[in-house]
């Protein structure tokens, strides 16, 4: 749908997502939401749609980080 907004200049194919399963990576959310992640020190948002509450994660971990290191 994004190409169709003009958020990205193409279409992406989903074979990044079976490589990484390939790889041994669980993908946590397969719908295009709000929703962030964090495992460890990988932080990723869902989607376009995750990109404040991404900065939002993103800026509490580094203050976390900053605090104890």
């Amino acid at each position: 749908m994004t190409p169709e907004i003009g958020y990205m200049p193409g279409h992406l194919t989903w074979h990044f997502g079976e490589k990484l399963k390939a790889l041994g990576v669980t993908i946590a959310n397969t719908d295009p939401d709000k929703s962030t992640h964090k495992d460890r020190k990988l932080l990723t948002g869902a989607s376009p749609f995750a990109a404040n509450n991404l900065g939002k994660l993103a800026a509490e971990t580094l203050l976390a980080e900053m605090a104890t290191g």
